[in-house]
């Protein structure tokens, strides 16, 4: 069982190119044969703030 993706992380950078991310964790690894869970559990995009000086 998993949690429910996040909301986007803010930009890492305060100019030029960065990233955000969001996650989901694992709540309750699977048992009794079910499902394994998903191994990404990040979601990664790019990002762009103003040129920096």
């Amino acid at each position: 069982m998993i949690t429910e993706w996040t909301q986007w992380s803010a930009c890492s950078t305060t100019c030029g190119r960065g990233y955000k991310e969001k996650q989901r964790m694992i709540k309750l690894p699977a048992q009794n044969g079910g499902k394994p869970c998903p191994k990404k559990l990040t979601k990664r995009r790019q990002c762009y703030r103003r040129p920096c000086k």
